[in-house]
């Protein structure tokens, strides 16, 4: 069984390279995106080069812990290689009240890794 990577900021420069290598690499590949510093250019850059249009693309805000659920329970996501940012760091790592963006996204996501990975231990459904 294909193990399934979710690649969060996927559709920007470095996002879209990983997903490249990632299919070449035999993995199925979500990829999510905001789009605040890109658009569908390099996304459909990986479409071609990989000869692929099944992609599957999510429009989402890494910092909104519904969108967050959402995804993990819409695919089967094994592992996470995280690119959603802002390109200055100052911009990624402001938020309300001391908590980062960044920390809130990288908090949610091991949530729900660690979730999964404990129901497919147990023969759980790890939706």
């Amino acid at each position: 069984m294909k193990k399934t990577v979710l690649v969060s900021g996927g559709a920007g420069f470095i996002g879209s390279h990983v997903t490249v290598e990632l299919i070449e690499a035999g993995y199925d590949v979500v990829v999510a995106d905001n789009f605040s510093n890109c658009d569908l250019t390099c996304f459909n850059g990986v479409k071609m080069i990989t000869g692929r249009d099944d992609i599957p693309l999510v429009e989402m805000d890494f910092c909104d812990a519904e969108a967050v659920k959402k995804i993990f329970a819409d695919y089967p996501i094994d592992a996470v290689i995280h690119f959603a940012a802002f390109k200055a760091v100052g911009e990624s790592v402001a938020g309300r009240a001391g908590e980062g963006r960044l920390q809130r996204a990288v908090l949610l996501f091991r949530h729900r890794v660690r979730r999964a990975r404990g129901r497919s231990r147990h023969g759980e459904d790890a939706a």
